[in-house]
């Protein structure tokens, strides 16, 4: 087990694959090619819960484990993403479009330029660019979403970059 830090950039390479997978039982799976920032992960029921991630590009599988819900933030060029309970697969393009497909529960998503929040139900996919004022809703999951998740297996091909920060694992 590799340690992650709080600020850290993780990226994957052209043929790798990464698995985090967090003390409260969420995991994030990266496809190749694929970067993110982990900004920030509180587990903490007693006061609050905080998980804020950023993702920058490539293809993710983000699964929530014990964190409060209500806490997690997924921001991405074109959107950011609240979850319900969900496992989601994310895709964010090199020009920042982003779809999430919603694989279990529900997922909220918002324009990163401003606009209302919409709900993704379960089996649907949320799709904005970088601009839009609005997130499209279309029934059942695209192709990017239907595919195999990445990194079911471990770690592979993937590399962490980061300031002197606190521990996240």
């Amino acid at each position: 087990m590799t340690p992650v830090y709080a600020g850290e950039l993780v990226e994957t390479v052209r043929t790798g694959e990464i698995r985090i997978e967090f003390v409260d039982g969420t995991s994030i799976a990266m496809g190749s090619e694929s970067a993110m920032v982990l900004n920030e992960l509180v587990l903490d029921p007693a006061n609050a819960d905080s998980m804020k991630i950023e993702l920058v590009s490539g293809f993710f599988h983000f699964v929530t484990g014990n964190v409060d819900k209500e806490a997690v933030a997924i921001t991405t060029p074109a959107m950011v993403i609240g979850v319900r309970g969900t496992d989601l697969a994310i895709s964010v393009g090199a020009d920042g479009t982003t779809e999430v497909g919603v694989r279990e529960c529900t997922a909220t998503a918002t324009p990163s330029a401003g606009g209302e929040t919409v709900d993704i139900a379960e089996g649907n996919t949320g799709r904005a660019s970088p601009g839009d004022a609005s997130v499209g809703v279309s029934p059942g999951l695209s192709a990017v979403a239907s595919c195999s998740m990445p990194a079911s297996g471990g770690i592979g091909g993937g590399r962490a970059t980061s300031p002197s920060s606190p521990e996240v694992n």
